[in-house]
């Protein structure tokens, strides 16, 4: 047992072992991971595995032939399943993992050339990535020549209009939509996508996001809602693309005051949050 891996009631745990393996069992997001891994990974690479959760990515890049994989994950409970995982394929030889927090741990004594990272949230609001990178960025662990994967990530907003009653109730709250739940979600798109941010991840970046958004409404109606949507770019060439998957960034709707509209209003947003502040940093206000 690796030295790192205290016993799970030491640990402060998150992650629960359904949420691991509905990461797991995500093919769309597996293959696009795969392929752009499978461009990137040398016979000299040392990888960097930040959130390995069930270690797939990890043993992708270590059967891919990288030099050495470090995983590292925040949770003891998951980190001895990785673990685990590592030795029944036969890879533990090359891939070390380590238990610790991706926001503050200290890895200036590593080298990395490729970094992956999939601390990853529709708008990065309920995950850390941006203060895990920066983390990193910090230690001069990413520099011109590291490949990131992820590449980025691109935020967006529309108006909306969605139903929030359940079981004869008005349940007026966040919603996330997860691909799977598709028909369990009625709405209606007031407006065109309005670019958030783009947040590119081999560089450091600001965790708050303070804007005026202003959206042109294309039909007569009633808002209800804000829409937030991510498309994350997996490569840096923008080839390999993600938008909501089994386990990654579903559509999210943020609930505002009804308003009544009209086609070629426009209606102006001010939007204040903090990138893995949870989403009661997420402020929205009619201006």
């Amino acid at each position: 047992m690796n030295e790192n891996i205290k016993d799970e009631s030491d640990g402060e745990g998150f992650s629960s072992v359904d949420l691991i393996y509905q990461c797991l069992i995500d093919k769309d997001k597996f293959n696009a991971f795969e392929y752009v891994l499978k461009n990137n990974i040398k016979s000299n690479s040392k990888v960097l595995d930040i959130g390995t959760g069930s270690g797939i990515l990890a043993l992708t890049a270590g059967r891919l032939g990288a030099e050495s994989v470090l995983a590292l994950e925040f949770d003891p409970t998951v980190a001895k399943i990785a673990e685990n995982n590592f030795l029944e394929n036969n890879l533990n030889n090359k891939i070390k993992i380590k238990v610790g927090d991706a926001r503050n741990i200290d890895l200036s004594s590593h080298k990395f050339n490729v970094v992956v990272m999939e601390l990853l949230a529709t708008g990065l609001v309920d995950e850390m990535q941006v203060d895990a990178i920066n983390n990193l960025y910090s230690q001069d662990l990413i520099g011109a020549n590291t490949v990131v994967i992820p590449y980025a990530q691109e935020n967006y907003l529309s108006l909306a209009s969605t139903d929030f009653n359940l079981y004869g109730f008005k349940m007026k709250m966040i919603k996330h939509l997860w691909s799977h739940d598709a028909a369990e979600g009625s709405y209606k798109i007031f407006s065109d996508k309005n670019l958030i941010n783009k947040v590119v991840f081999n560089q450091k970046n600001e965790r708050n996001y303070s804007g005026i958004l202003k959206f042109l409404v294309s039909e007569p109606g009633e808002i209800n809602s804000l829409c937030l949507t991510s498309k994350i770019l997996v490569d840096e060439k923008g080839e390999i693309t993600l938008t909501e998957t089994h386990s990654l960034n579903p559509i999210v709707f943020i609930p505002l005051p009804e308003r009544k509209v009209s086609k070629g209003d426009e209606v102006s947003i001010k939007l204040d949050y903090q990138m893995g502040g949870g989403f009661s940093n997420f402020k929205i206000n009619y201006i």
